[in-house]
């Protein structure tokens, strides 16, 4: 009997030693929640806490997506911190500048005014105040600065150089210094067809490039010392420390003129042209270079190009390329187009000072950049493209004619009888005539009529009151002074000054008739309209 009771005792003990511990687990015991972990605390086992708010959905915050892991999303940014793209990104090592348009001379001001060391300034011509006043404030700071100008440029009027003198030289008498650069600190360049004038940086058609790059300011300081110490021209020795450098994954060519023969290294890089190249250039007579566009047309690469309109002559390029079909156009700012670039395949750029001339080849101080880097090639092309639809205008395609042009059907009889083009006159060549002739038996009425160059539109002559006689020969001519002096009617036609027409009755002289035989090219399509 007592061991029963000592049995039932026990078991009593171990199920209120039970009851305890169920009592005991059952209360809520919070769980250390882990501090990397965002995920929400556990429910009580037993009193159930409220239930927590979910997680933020990115329609509930804009902009935020959710991790793959359970992490909590990193707060957002104030729109403050948030730089807005830009449109065209660019590395840090170039900036590019067009005018008009940009403010190229606070960009030119303000690079000034942070050299700390050293300025190098080779410019054909500066005239801005406001430049000189940088330059003279940097000189006052203790930065080294030296200037080098173009003789004639130095000697205008409104020329900055005598405020400069102290520390600036003028190129000698022989060429031009025509290069248009700085050199900042040993580390900076500023390069491009921009003169520091006011027309230079407002008004006239102009780009500027500007480049961290110390090897490429070396190149740029070695060519400033050498002029700084007299050596212009083809007295510069070719010593170009680093003619090729890469930044990043831009290779970039540098070469001065004339010693490094910059039309060369133009020429190669247009033979390399697959797609297309565009030009635009303030003036343009290379033959070379002229040659090698016609001949990547022909293989049929795209070409366009621009001339500066107050450049047209008998040694531009602009007729023969366009007598092949090429699209270029005069230019119509009422300043200047100044551009001296070329855009291969919309990948590689020239830029520079350099004009493609025979005397920038052979005797300027020139330099130029080619600049291998689609970024680059793009911000150029949209300038072209810009100026390019301002002013092309499309133009009907030339088609050869013969020396003697039929008029039309309106007045068979009178034609177009010789056109003497390649005139002997010394600079002028104000002997060149067109001569017309009456070969009808009625006489012919010619006043309002206009005789003009088909191919190009100029020069445009509209005759006066005139009546041209059965069996009469007249001439046109491109100046106001010619062999025989006799005139009879003027009208004033731009480029060539005043052109003049007058009456010739006999017919040609022997001298005359050795021209006969020449084949008349440049300047064969000429027409006459009623």
């Amino acid at each position: 009997m007592k061991s029963s009771k000592v049995f039932f005792l026990g078991v009593l003990i171990f199920l209120l030693g039970l009851l305890l511990f169920s009592t005991a687990c059952g209360q809520a015991v919070p769980k250390k929640a882990p501090t990397p972990s965002p995920e929400p605390a556990a429910k009580p086992l037993t009193t159930p806490s409220p239930k927590p708010a979910p997680e933020p959905t990115p329609e509930m915050t804009p902009g935020v997506t959710p991790s793959p892991t359970s992490k909590p999303p990193a707060p957002k940014p104030s729109p403050s911190a948030v730089p807005s793209p830009s449109p065209t990104p660019i590395p840090p090592w170039y900036s590019v500048y067009f005018v008009p348009g940009d403010k190229v001379e606070e960009h030119a001001v303000e690079l000034i005014r942070s050299a700390e060391e050293s300025i190098d300034v080779a410019i054909y011509e500066l005239s801005l105040p406001s430049i000189a006043e940088a330059l003279l404030e940097a000189k006052q700071r203790g930065v080294k600065v030296r200037v080098i100008m173009d003789d004639e440029c130095a000697a205008k009027g409104n020329s900055q150089y005598p405020r400069l003198k102290e520390f600036a030289t003028d190129h000698n008498k022989r060429d031009f210094m025509h290069d248009k650069f700085m050199v900042i600190d040993g580390k900076i360049v500023w390069t491009g067809s921009a003169n520091l004038t006011e027309r230079g940086v407002r008004f006239n058609n102009n780009n500027v490039i500007v480049i961290q790059s110390p090897k490429l300011a070396q190149n740029y300081a070695t060519e400033f010392n050498e002029m700084w110490q007299g050596l212009f021209g083809a007295g510069s020795p070719p010593n170009t420390p680093y003619p090729e450098i890469t930044l990043g994954k831009t290779l970039i060519e540098c070469y001065f003129a004339p010693e490094d023969r910059v039309e060369e290294e133009i020429i190669q890089e247009l033979l390399g042209a697959d797609k297309s190249i565009y030009f635009a250039t303030f003036t343009f007579t290379s033959d070379p270079i002229e040659q090698v566009l016609i001949s990547k047309w022909k293989e049929g690469v795209e070409i366009r190009g621009i001339y500066e309109a107050r450049q047209k002559s008998r040694w531009s390029s602009y007729q023969p390329l366009y007598k092949e079909g090429i699209p270029v156009i005069w230019d119509k700012n009422p300043y200047t187009m100044h551009h001296k670039v070329f855009i291969i395949d919309k990948e590689t750029v020239v830029t520079g000072s350099f004009n493609p001339t025979k005397h920038a080849n052979t005797a300027n101080d020139e330099n130029i950049l080619i600049l291998h880097n689609p970024e680059i090639a793009d911000l150029y092309f949209e300038e072209f493209s810009s100026i390019w639809s301002q002013w092309y205008t499309p133009a009907p395609s030339p088609t050869p004619a013969p020396s003697i042009t039929p008029f039309p059907a309106k007045a068979p009889n009178v034609q177009i009888a010789y056109i003497f083009y390649d005139g002997k006159v010394p600079r002028v060549e104000s002997d060149e005539y067109v001569e017309i002739v009456n070969l009808g038996d009625e006489p012919q009425d010619l006043t309002g009529w206009v005789l003009k160059d088909i191919s190009d539109g100029y020069p445009t002559f509209t005759f006066p009151p005139y009546i041209l006689k059965p069996g009469e020969r007249i001439r046109v001519y491109t100046n106001e002074i010619h062999p025989n002096g006799e005139v009879s009617a003027s009208i004033m036609v731009e480029p060539f000054g005043i052109i003049h027409i007058r009456m010739w009755q006999r017919s040609l002289t022997p001298k005359e008739e050795r021209f006969q035989g020449k084949v008349i090219s440049r300047s064969n399509r000429l027409c006459v309209l009623p």
